[in-house]
């Protein structure tokens, strides 16, 4: 399952988007995640007070807003398209 992510302007939080049935369970029972980035091998685990998840199943996707902990992510991200564009 592929995920994305994206930092707020001053990295105090991060988005992570995946579909929503992979963190559905989790969500609905209140349970911890564990996020990987196989890329540097690191993880982070988040507990359900950590997180908020925001869902929309009619799309099957759900973005989960963490502090960005210790996960090695890229420092440089994707430029988003102009609002005007989508």
């Amino acid at each position: 399952m592929e995920q994305g992510f994206l930092y707020n302007d001053d990295r105090s939080f991060l988005g992570i988007a995946t579909a929503l049935h992979v963190v559905n369970y989790a969500s609905d029972w209140q349970q911890p995640i564990r996020f990987w980035h196989l890329p540097t091998t690191t993880t982070m685990f988040v507990k359900v007070g950590e997180r908020i998840i925001f869902t929309d199943p009619d799309t099957d996707s759900a973005i989960v807003l963490v502090h960005p902990g210790e996960l090695k992510l890229p420092d440089d991200a994707l430029a988003l398209l102009p609002p005007e564009l989508y």
